[in-house]
């Protein structure tokens, strides 16, 4: 059976209250601030907390409240948009959070809005595009720390190890794909020329390492026709059991304002809906997330619990 990530044309059927990036990536030791915007509840307390399997933690609010002196909000209420800084990042700052708007009383909700942060010491974009026999550079930024480390470019393919494809102080150019290390920035650069549908797929800016190499993620998305599609993302997805997986999909601007859902396609020519940004969550692990500033909308797997 096949997933499917679709857009649907109810434009305005229902009303987003707070919405934040989606994710967020960021090297170890930088700063990152997060704008998580709303529509409603203007005067009410907004907070930052971290989204785990035991529950909800309170970071900060904008009433003051703070258990994290690297963290911090803004609130400007007539830009209906707060913001959270946090400084000095660390690893195990990796994971979930939520921009949240504190509604009081009984038997009512807060707004809240998923956030992933990625915290490592390799960081890339998470997806590029563009058409067939075109270009792209990947910029992959690194941590300080590997400077002299050996930087490559590899293919995901399903189960299988990452293929290399390229790599600095050796094979710094196969084909039409190079890369290039700029020490002094603390970045490396892939580019791919010539594109065609065959490199389209999951890739991996790594960092050499002696026990466990650095990677990140990223995947290219080459379009076939003449125009940039309304809707794209990742073909094929594989992960492990017990682990979380989330699938980003990429959207037009057109349809900033239509509900988006993620369906389980049961043949037939019929997908059945698993969830979509109107409920945002179901109670067996799948949540959905739209961030429209980005045009991006991402479906999060949580692992299975014992």
């Amino acid at each position: 059976m096949r997933l499917a990530f679709v857009l649907s044309f109810l434009t305005g059927a229902y009303s987003v209250v707070v919405w934040g990036p989606g994710e967020e990536r960021a090297l170890v030791g930088d700063s990152l601030t997060v704008s998580c915007r709303y529509t409603n509840y203007v005067e009410n307390v907004k907070y930052w907390s971290r989204d785990n399997m035991l529950g909800k933690g309170f970071l900060v609010k904008t009433d003051g409240t703070t258990n994290d002196n690297r963290i911090s909000i803004t609130d400007n209420k007539a830009g209906r948009v707060f913001s959270v800084t946090m400084k000095d990042l660390k690893e195990d700052d990796d994971g979930w959070y939520q921009c949240g708007i504190s509604i009081p009383g009984w038997f009512v909700y807060d707004q809240t809005s998923l956030v992933h942060i990625s915290v490592k010491k390799v960081q890339a974009p998470k997806n590029v595009i563009n058409q067939i026999k075109g270009k792209v550079t990947v910029r992959c930024k690194y941590h300080k720390s590997y400077t002299d480390s050996v930087k490559y470019w590899c293919k995901d393919k399903l189960q299988l190890p990452c293929s290399i494809l390229v790599k600095t102080g050796g094979t710094d150019t196969h084909g039409r794909i190079s890369i290039r290390d700029d020490k002094k920035e603390g970045a490396f650069y892939i580019t791919m020329t010539d594109l065609t549908k065959d490199d389209e797929g999951q890739y991996k800016c790594g960092i050499s390492q002696f026990l466990f190499d650095e990677k990140v993620s990223v995947y290219v998305h080459v379009n076939e026709g003449d125009t940039m599609p309304d809707l794209w993302g990742p073909r094929n997805v594989s992960g492990m059991a017990s682990s979380s997986q989330t699938i980003t999909c990429q959207y037009a601007a057109d349809y900033t304002k239509s509900v988006k859902y993620w369906c389980k396609d049961s043949g037939a020519d019929v997908c059945s809906p698993e969830v979509n940004t109107h409920d945002k969550e179901r109670e067996d692990r799948t949540q959905i997330r739209d961030d429209p500033s980005n045009r991006v909308c991402d479906h999060h797997q949580k692992p299975h619990r014992k």
